[in-house]
């Protein structure tokens, strides 16, 4: 019912707000970023339009990258943040981003030849060199529209997964020869698979941008506390956070 609502709601302000309400495109960190006639919901529109999306992660990034930057992103959405990385990094850097969401995937695919430095991975992305091998993918909730994508996953015992579709950092190695020296990850609660089993990143990974989701997990603000915790155990200094997102660098 709860996912009709929504649904519904964002059809009736689609319907009865014009297009041409929108601006073409907003600047957000130096990059232009379409709005009007692009496949948005309302809220997403409306947050673009007041310059007020992932505000948070866009000024981690601006702390962080420079130019020939490698960064795997979990979690692309609409790609907006992925674009801002892609102007940091410029033409020497390269991202790879991660998106699970078969529409908000095909919708980035329509500008990716503008931007010759991102690689779009389709698949669940999972913060963790490798996810344990029991993990299940019981599918996606797009509830909240293009604002993000709500993965949902287990840990069965006696189950052994063969989904090729998941994307842990060992899969990004072999699969893609990359070797990223930042990583930034939204992935709407996913990562809560860091406290599965011991957390260990590669040494490679020199800093975190993560923006947590504490509503979203078993145990709420104790798991987030145990995710920052396991982070700062594998040999990372947390910098700063701004609202819910987290920027931790390499000791």
């Amino acid at each position: 019912m709860k996912t009709f609502v929504l649904k519904l709601r964002r059809l009736l302000l689609s319907t009865f707000i014009p297009e041409f309400y929108w601006p073409l495109s907003v600047k957000i960190s130096g990059v232009d970023i379409p709005i009007r006639n692009e496949p948005f919901s309302f809220g997403t529109k409306w947050i673009l339009k007041k310059n007020e999306y992932e505000n948070a992660e866009i000024a981690l990034v601006n702390k962080v990258l420079k130019g020939g930057e490698s960064v795997l992103e979990m979690g692309t959405s609409i790609g907006v943040l992925t674009r801002v990385m892609s102007n940091l990094v410029g033409a020497n850097g390269k991202i790879v981003t991660v998106e699970c969401n078969e529409s908000l995937f095909k919708s980035c695919l329509r500008w990716n030849d503008k931007y010759p430095n991102i690689q779009f991975v389709k698949g669940y992305g999972f913060p963790v060199y490798q996810v344990p091998a029991n993990l299940s993918i019981d599918g996606y909730s797009d509830d909240l529209g293009s604002l993000g994508t709500i993965v949902d996953f287990s840990v069965k015992e006696n189950n052994s997964s063969s989904n090729t579709s998941i994307i842990d950092l060992s899969k990004v190695e072999t699969s893609y020869s990359f070797y990223p020296s930042v990583l930034v990850i939204d992935v709407e609660g996913s990562e809560e698979i860091m406290l599965e089993g011991e957390f260990h990143l590669p040494k490679y990974v020199k800093y975190i941008i993560i923006e947590l989701h504490s509503g979203m997990y078993k145990k709420k603000m104790l798991s987030q506390q145990e995710i920052i915790d396991s982070i700062l155990n594998d040999g990372f200094s947390l910098d700063e956070v701004i609202a819910g997102s987290y920027l931790f660098s390499r000791n």
